[in-house]
């Protein structure tokens, strides 16, 4: 069984990510890619990874957010047979990676897997959570002129490979 540092060492090697093994002082590893795709890998409990990036920060505005959220639903309920990760809500005082603070609600795309997975499997995992990570971004962003449109709902993993 590998742990968290091997798996990251294993996806550093794959991706080229030389810094993805360095995690900060509560153990949160922070990646920034390209089209601003920034995400966290993190341990919980010693047992799970958990891979999260925040999609969009929610409108102060109860009706715009309301009607944001009734969206992110829809396009879950559609998404679920192909997109294994979660879309969730994190409010100010909740948050789900260590050693953040939070002033917005936002919506955030996680996964979580064992530990106890091999190398292939957490490669193979982490490469289909930027898939659905990147889907998320660009089907809920208002600025995307493109929208959701259903013609591209289950578009080809831009992350096949993971070489980034």
């Amino acid at each position: 069984m590998a742990g968290m540092s091997d798996l990251l060492q294993a996806l550093a090697q794959a991706t080229g990510w030389n810094s993805v093994v360095q995690p900060d002082e509560y153990g949160v590893v922070r990646v920034a890619l390209e089209g601003d795709l920034d995400i966290v890998l993190f341990c919980l409990g010693e047992k799970f990874c958990v891979m999260r990036g925040v999609v969009l920060e929610l409108p102060t505005d109860e009706q715009q957010r309301r009607a944001l959220c009734e969206q992110a639903a829809r396009l879950q309920v559609a998404a679920a047979r192909e997109k294994s990760s979660i879309l969730a809500v994190e409010e100010p005082g909740m948050l789900s990676v260590p050693g953040e603070t939070l002033d917005l609600a936002r919506l955030i795309c996680y996964r979580s897997l064992p530990l106890s997975v091999d190398t292939g499997t957490f490669i193979e995992n982490v490469q289909a959570w930027l898939n659905d990570y990147a889907w998320w971004k660009a089907n809920l962003n208002p600025s995307n002129e493109q929208g959701s449109s259903m013609s591209s709902f289950f578009s080809a993993g831009q992350f096949s490979g993971l070489k980034l």
